[in-house]
């Protein structure tokens, strides 16, 4: 392609990964993106006609002012993936905690040139890599439908420069490998180009309350201590699910699975402090009856990591339990070891149920 037709847009691409899963699961506002979490609650993309093949090329929308950020941007669905999400205006560390994000420095959906969605590896691009040429996405904006076709796939560097389309085009963007919980200098990058267009006014859905997991801490702990990965430096290692048959999609490409996740990195965090202070009465009340104490009692741990997640879901797809294995763990001056945790879910509600030293 000419340069007539392409030039190089001079943004970088985002930085997602753990510089931005670190913020989430520890962020210091921890009840802001909570709270700004979205449910894929918005009614299905409306249906475009079958394509005519004498058809003139997809009429692209006209260019706008960009959105506030944080505002609903757009709707994804992506069928292969089973995904339907809202996409909001940014790529912060709250928004992206909740959403896909659209990356402002780039053209709307729709509208003439690379349109750019970068959501966490770990959540709602988890699966990604499954995309293949010629396979659909669609995307509803205020302005209205547009369906594109998957052209291709690459893995790339941080930073590296996108090209931008003169035509409207898509580019899905997450962290590289997509199991990583840790920053990673690559980016797994899909390229798609718009097949369909229907212009026409279209309502986007809002901003829904946020999810309902929680971590069994008393107030009066969390109050106490700070539980945010930002101050207990631990060193994330990989993402694995285990169950959860058919329905394990709609749980891994979801903000729920961050949220899972992050409360139960809050429960190992209370407990190391807990531990330090020798607070048996906090203890008591933050783990279920029988509970034995951690092998490091008395002690704050060292959490050097890595800390390998794998989250256990039931054959609908909601967690069971999330166990940590935690790598480097030193205390009172011993040798480096590997600590176990198991966090189960009762409903909504994620307990601490153990933490004992494991074989690496």
């Amino acid at each position: 392609m000419t340069a007539r037709y392409a030039r190089w847009l001079g943004f970088l691409l985002v930085a997602l990964g753990l510089a931005a899963l670190a913020a989430p699961l520890g962020v210091r506002a921890w009840a802001a993106w909570q709270q700004r979490r979205l449910v894929n609650a918005a009614q299905p993309l409306p249906p475009l006609s079958p394509p005519d093949p004498a058809s003139a090329a997809p009429v692209p929308a006209p260019a706008t002012p960009a959105p506030a950020l944080g505002a609903v941007v757009a709707r994804l669905e992506i069928p292969v993936l089973k995904l339907s999400a809202v996409v909001v205006a940014g790529t912060n560390e709250a928004l992206l905690a909740a959403a896909p994000g659209w990356v402002t420095t780039t053209a709307l959906p729709g509208q003439a040139g690379t349109a750019v969605i970068a959501a966490h590896n770990a959540t709602f691009f988890r699966h990604l890599d499954r995309l293949r040429p010629g396979d659909t996405i669609a995307v509803a904006t205020a302005q209205g439908a547009f369906r594109f076709q998957v052209t291709g796939s690459r893995i790339v560097r941080a930073g590296a420069p996108l090209r931008n389309t003169v035509r409207p085009s898509l580019a899905l963007e997450a962290c590289y490998p997509l199991d990583a919980l840790y920053l990673t200098p690559w980016r797994y990058v899909v390229t798609a180009r718009l097949v369909q267009s229907r212009l026409t006014s279209t309502v986007l859905p809002g901003l829904p309350g946020s999810g309902p997991y929680a971590a069994a801490i008393p107030p009066a702990v969390a109050q106490r201590f700070d539980l945010s990965l930002n101050d207990n430096p631990m060193l994330m290692g990989t993402l694995r699910y285990q169950g959860g048959q058919s329905h394990a999609l709609a749980f891994e490409e979801s903000s729920t699975a961050y949220t899972v996740i992050a409360q139960a990195l809050r429960l190992f965090f209370a407990a190391n402090h807990l531990s330090a202070v020798r607070d048996l009465a906090a203890w008591r009340a933050m783990t279920p009856p029988g509970t034995a104490l951690p092998p490091y009692w008395g002690f704050l741990p060292k959490t050097a990591g890595p800390a390998n997640v794998t989250v256990t879901l039931d054959k609908e797809g909601r967690p069971l339990a999330v166990s940590l294995k935690v790598h480097g763990v030193t205390w009172n001056g011993g040798p480096p070891q590997t600590v176990a945790v198991t966090v189960s879910v009762r409903g909504h509600r994620l307990e601490l149920a153990s933490i004992t030293t494991a074989s690496a």
